[in-house]
């Protein structure tokens, strides 16, 4: 036993409740002579809950101590007799987290050889990051099979202490980063590893782990899972998602993918289409005398016209802005810029092409740039 404090929640990591005498009132919080509340480690948070009618906001380990940070530390006094109470729907997700998380790894590791730098436990995912800088997709969906595989199994969840030497000797997954006695937890036939968080005793117990997909982190990639209820909640927010896309698609669930592939190859050929029709009503403007107009069609248009042998300046009104664009010297820019505060103007460029946007009267700028050109 480490500290003042016996760790109830090793014992009987079930228990709900529980009656403890206070030995000390910190700054920081109380310590008791017994616990039920687990403190942040291991990638996993302090518990939550109540201690008579107090409520607790964390738990934290501060020089071998357990310390409950409660919300009125003044409400307490050494030698109290107090009553624990968790909150137990929190605890127990940080479990089944926790013992996901070890089934993740270890598959990764066993099944793979891909190991893990980091992991973190939250409410609604677990992260383990790898030492993988890129795994593929196939991999990570054998995973997912394989995890969910064992938590049908209902595999045994067990914990045992040993000495430090005698648990180097057995085939973990990851070495040994404590000194003294070693806690090991065990999940049959899927991973063995020290650890000092705490777990649910069967692998039922989860429920369902969904893989939520990945990220890159220091060069690692870091894979996201959905697990427990949150798992449910992932798979049904999918299927509802896929399932207003096949409405609005008129095709079945399963050949949604096909459907959107064949509009998404529709919607190529009409931007297509618009471009060359945009840009073909861009010449037709530049075919015309006035070198000021404002434009029927976005400035894009336009971009590839641009030459130093012409000099135009057009403007598109898109409601709460105007676009414009600029085709002339550098001198000519430059006396506009000149000008930009008087009309809410901003933007650059380089000769003969410069845009941006403004916001003013488009008649004044009009009148103003057919100067500037005529000048």
């Amino acid at each position: 036993m480490e500290g003042r404090t016996v760790r109830r929640y090793y014992e009987e990591p079930y228990l709900k409740s529980l009656d403890a005498d206070v030995l000390d009132v910190r700054q920081d919080g109380l310590v008791l002579d017994r616990t039920i509340f687990y403190p942040e480690g291991g990638g996993q948070r302090g518990d939550r809950g109540m201690i008579d009618d107090v409520q607790v906001l964390d738990t934290r380990t501060v020089d071998d101590d357990i310390v409950h940070v409660v919300k009125d530390p003044a409400a307490f006094h050494a030698g109290q007799r107090v009553h624990l109470q968790l909150d137990w729907d929190a605890r127990f997700r940080m479990m089944q987290a926790h013992t996901a998380q070890h089934m993740i790894a270890g598959t990764l590791h066993d099944a793979f050889s891909i190991g893990t730098v980091a992991i973190h436990l939250a409410d609604d995912v677990v992260t383990v990051e790898t030492d993988r800088s890129d795994i593929p997709l196939s991999t990570l969906h054998e995973v997912e099979r394989l995890v969910n595989d064992a938590i049908l199994a209902d595999c045994g969840v067990t914990c045992i202490e040993m000495e430090h030497e005698e648990a180097e000797r057995l085939p973990l997954r990851r070495s040994i980063k404590v000194s003294g006695p070693v806690r090991l937890v065990k999940i049959e036939g899927v991973d063995l590893i020290a650890c000092g968080g705490v777990h649910v005793s069967f692998t039922g117990q989860i429920g369902l782990v969904t893989y939520a997909g990945c990220e890159a982190v220091r060069g690692h990639v870091r894979t996201i899972w959905h697990y427990g209820r949150s798992a449910w909640d992932h798979i049904h927010q999918d299927r509802l998602v896929l399932s207003r896309v096949s409405t609005m698609l008129s095709s079945p669930m399963g050949e949604a993918d096909e459907a959107l592939s064949r509009l998404l190859d529709e919607v190529k050929e009409l931007k297509g289409e618009i471009r060359s029709r945009d840009a073909m009503i861009a010449t037709m403007m530049l075919e015309r005398p006035a070198r000021v107009f404002v434009s029927p069609v976005g400035l894009s248009a336009y971009q590839k016209l641009a030459s130093p042998q012409r000099v135009f300046f057009t403007v598109y009104d898109r409601g709460d802005r105007l676009d414009w664009l600029l085709c002339a010297p550098q001198d000519v820019f430059e006396r506009l810029e000149e000008r930009f505060a008087d009309f809410s103007m901003k933007g650059g460029g380089r000769a003969p092409l410069y845009q941006g946007s403004a916001v003013c009267c488009i008649d004044d700028l009009m009148r103003f740039m057919e100067g500037l050109l005529d000048g």
